[in-house]
């Protein structure tokens, strides 16, 4: 079969000279001679692994990040699964813990991470794998909470439904899609009322605010991100009581609003290398969770020097809205009030466009109709000249790992059939036994159009968003996109 670009509708459009990224960390955003200029950011500190000087950064990063989100501590841990396994272990030993007296003794023994075992988690449901991964690892049992048409975040309609079919249910994990701000003051104030503790997943949200107050900062337990060297690597944990790109490239920060037994988890990690011995103690958290030194120093300039990449990436989102025709493309909104961070630029499909698209869990397939195109198809002809594109985040009630647990939309609230279940000691949890006409049940992907999370992944796409891209190689980006409206009928297999 002839590549795509060969077909009439791209007649004149050439390809790439240079591939055109879906996106890019910080590091090669500003290049390797940033680090030296960022090595100014620690104070005299000598660059190396010894544990005087690493520590001492570490301290910084933490001090730093703890100003910019106006809290009092910061812990620095290396993924953002770990900051939100952190939190989720917290908050549950604040709200399910056998005794408050034990949970704030000052050692981590005292967080047996057995508190949340069996217990429901509200999550947001358009989100990447890493925000529901720690509920399951810390045994607990998420409800997918739908998406809001208004910034394609947590709804706090669909919210407010989960609590009503689960009260009982005390904790929320919310998270920011690529850096746009959701609802985040509304989803604190259903928090409160319930009486539920907020964790607040920012790790693509560095810079972001809403109504002037920074994202990252709405959570009792936060985790906010800076895209460091690329793949997700850092976090930090804060906390006010006195005492971690693009898309995944996260390196996020974590802080606590509440928990006084946070600051026991600080100092067992700031000595955690004090000893004569050679070989290092592995207590709960110990330097092998710590980010790297170059992870560190990369935080530290981003925190001073980020605002210019968000203004890249601003501009980039700008020209879509401004070029692509509205007709055919919507660009991903955002509320009145929010300033996005713009990790990534996506766009959906027009809703009025009957374009004909089946995804299945090996490939996908699309009709090609005149005046219509499907996301996979800009997809495929985008791939065909040289640009990255990627589809948005699935739903993750959709992923076949999760498809036997609860979802809440503004409408209904859903409860899977039951599957015979294995529980292991720690708490995970798989199943078993389960029939492949079962998991069709639990898998509907694109029926339901009134689950907006669905249906912003049916029409939705991650258009190339790299803060290098030139404004030529953009233009000739909608040229493509545009192009893929424009065509007879006909098939392809993806």
């Amino acid at each position: 079969m002839n590549s795509i670009k060969e077909e009439s509708r791209f007649r004149g459009i050439e390809p790439f000279e240079r591939k055109v990224s879906l996106c890019s960390p910080y590091l090669l955003n500003h290049g390797w001679g940033k680090i030296g200029k960022a090595q100014e950011c620690l104070g005299g500190y000598k660059w190396d692994e010894t544990t005087e000087s690493y520590f001492a950064v570490i301290k910084e990063v933490e001090r730093r990040a703890a100003d910019y989100a106006g809290m009092d501590c910061g812990l620095a841990l290396k993924s953002s699964t770990l900051g939100l396994q952190t939190a989720l272990r917290l908050a549950a030993a604040e709200i399910y813990g056998n005794g408050k007296d034990r949970m704030y003794s000052g050692s981590l023994e005292c967080i047996s991470g057995r508190e949340l075992f069996g217990r429901k988690v509200f999550v947001s449901d358009f989100a990447p794998i890493s925000t529901v991964n720690p509920v399951l690892y810390e045994g607990g049992e998420p409800v997918f909470i739908d998406a809001s048409w208004d910034d394609w975040g947590m709804d706090p309609e669909a919210l407010e439904k989960a609590f009503e079919n689960f009260p009982d249910t005390k904790i929320v994990i919310m998270h920011h899609p690529y850096g746009f701000p959701c609802q985040a003051e509304n989803i604190r104030s259903i928090c409160s009322t319930h009486g539920a503790l907020l964790i607040e997943d920012a790790s693509e949200s560095l810079g972001a605010r809403l109504n002037g107050r920074p994202c990252g900062s709405f959570g009792d337990y936060s985790v906010l991100g800076f895209q460091g060297g690329g793949m997700s690597d850092a976090v930090i944990l804060l906390s006010k009581e006195p005492q971690k790109t693009l898309g995944t490239n996260s390196y996020p920060v974590f802080k606590s609003n509440s928990n006084p037994n946070f600051n026991s988890i600080s100092q067992s990690n700031s000595n955690s290398d004090s000893t004569p011995i050679s070989w290092y103690k592995n207590e709960w958290l110990e330097r092998e969770y710590r980010p790297g030194m170059l992870a560190a120093v990369l935080a530290l300039d981003e925190l001073q020097n980020g605002e210019s990449c968000i203004e890249r990436r601003k501009a980039i989102y700008d020209r879509y809205l401004e070029t692509l025709d509205d007709s055919l493309c919507v660009m991903m909104p955002y509320q009145y009030g929010a300033e996005p961070a713009f990790q990534m630029s996506c766009m959906t499909v027009e809703g009025g466009i009957d374009f004909q698209e089946d995804r299945i869990e090996d490939g996908y397939s699309y009709n090609g109709i005149h005046g219509a195109a499907a996301p996979m198809e800009i997809y495929d002809a985008l791939k065909a000249f040289g640009a990255d594109a990627a589809p948005v985040y699935r739903p993750l009630h959709s992923e076949p790992a999760f498809r036997r647990y609860s979802l809440a939309t503004s409408d209904f609230c859903s409860v899977p059939k039951e599957s015979q279940v294995c529980v292991a000691s720690n708490g995970n949890s798989w199943v078993i036994n389960e029939s492949e006409k079962e998991k069709e049940i639990f898998y509907s992907e694109g029926t339901d159009r009134s689950i907006v999370s669905s249906e912003i992944f049916r029409c939705g796409l991650c258009l190339p968003s790299a803060s290098g891209m030139t404004e030529q190689e953009q233009e000739r980006i909608v040229e493509i996109i545009h192009a893929c409206f424009d065509e007879k009928d006909w098939v392809r297999q993806g």
